[in-house]
């Protein structure tokens, strides 16, 4: 699957979290992600210059009914003390170089994982090493978007370790095969028709293409190491 996603860095988040209610956006659930990235020690194998990304990611899922109104809008540490009742994954995720763009589009593909201890130590002995780890928590919504079609699209929002302030994603997954294309049933079939949507997503929220980042995670926080 192709994930197009358009980013942006939320100026006020509980006047963004009160506009994805009135959009009808539907609280789904609590993670909090652990990411690894791995990248190669051969020299014509190197993610940072090729623009693809090898990540091991540990996630925890709360129920969103933990979330209460008191909790206001960091909710990390109110979760540190029902880890037990957390529903726990682990996923190894290849991503492709990003295409051009004024939002972020790459080929995504994800392994779902039983140990992610033995797939470090299997990354470490085949020539791949510990880059950087994110430490992310996000609040995940799901919305049925009404433009000239029906879209589904999941809306982050996101607290990561190192970055200040809250950062929003909303995401639509496009099919990139024929065989993804027989099988799904999203009404979004290109890149380009998921970006006009997600644009005309973003303008609800007050935001406008000018306010798109189109860097990782990582590339901010390596980015904001290096001019520290």
């Amino acid at each position: 699957m192709l994930e197009v996603e358009v980013k942006i860095k939320i100026r006020g988040e509980d006047e963004v979290r009160r506009k994805l209610k009135e959009l009808g956006a539907k609280p789904s659930v609590h993670l909090h992600h652990i990411d690894k990235y791995f990248d190669s020690l051969h020299p014509n194998r190197s993610f940072a210059l090729s623009d693809e990304a090898l990540r091991l990611r540990i996630s925890e899922e709360f129920p969103i009914a933990q979330r209460n109104a008191e909790m206001g809008s960091t909710p990390q540490n109110h979760y540190a003390n029902i880890a037990s009742e957390a529903i726990k994954r682990i996923d190894l995720t290849y991503k492709g170089p990003k295409e051009s763009g004024v939002v972020k589009s790459r080929k995504e593909i994800i392994c779902n994982l039983d140990n992610s201890e033995a797939m470090e130590k299997i990354l470490t002995s085949i020539g791949f090493f510990l880059r950087c780890i994110i430490d992310k928590h996000r609040d995940v919504f799901k919305i049925q978007y009404s433009s000239s079609i029906e879209v589904p699209i999941e809306v982050l929002v996101d607290h990561v370790e190192g970055l200040s302030g809250a950062y929003l994603e909303a995401e639509i997954m496009v099919p990139s095969t024929m065989e993804e294309i027989d099988k799904t049933n999203n009404a979004v079939m290109d890149k380009d028709r998921a970006t006009e949507i997600l644009l005309d997503f973003i303008g609800k929220l007050g935001y406008s293409a000018s306010d798109s980042i189109t860097k990782s995670y990582l590339e901010m926080v390596l980015e904001k190491e290096l001019n520290h």
